[in-house]
């Protein structure tokens, strides 16, 4: 993603209170704390990604990567990514992107013939502190806090 990535600190204990009351329990409540974080900065990338007038229809068969919808309508979220010690979740557009939806990226990092237009950096910056927020309240209904 252009934007960056929300880092818990100064909720460890907390983190580790779930663990500890939850066992198993606490892999999935940090799944859905983290989706449901991830997906109020997708709502933010939505709102800001590039839209057309009018998304193209494909007009022939070599045009398969025309959906006639817009890319702005298909931000996705990644599954739960575990790396380093780190879970985290993939959101809106990567620069190796290579889905139909693929010319988003040129909006965002630029291209040798397109100066960037960042929308997804800064949605991210935008709610990061929203999505923090409910992911420290799932971590709290979790606990009976």
């Amino acid at each position: 993603m252009g934007g960056g990535r929300i880092e818990l600190h100064g909720v460890d204990e907390l983190l580790a209170d779930i663990r500890k009351h939850l066992g198993e329990g606490s892999v999935r409540l940090e799944r859905e704390g983290l989706k449901k974080g991830s997906e109020i900065i997708a709502d933010e990338m939505r709102s800001r990604a590039p839209r057309s007038r009018s998304p193209r229809q494909p007009t022939s068969g070599s045009q398969s990567w025309r959906t006639g919808k817009h890319a702005a309508d298909n931000i996705k979220l990644s599954r739960v990514i575990r790396k380093d010690g780190q879970k985290y979740i993939l959101t809106g557009i990567q620069p190796g992107d290579s889905s139909k939806y693929f010319y988003l990226k040129f909006f965002e990092f630029g291209s040798s013939k397109i100066e960037a237009r960042p929308w997804c950096e800064p949605a991210f910056h935008a709610k990061k502190g929203q999505a923090l927020t409910v992911l420290i309240e799932e971590f709290r209904k979790g606990l009976g806090r």
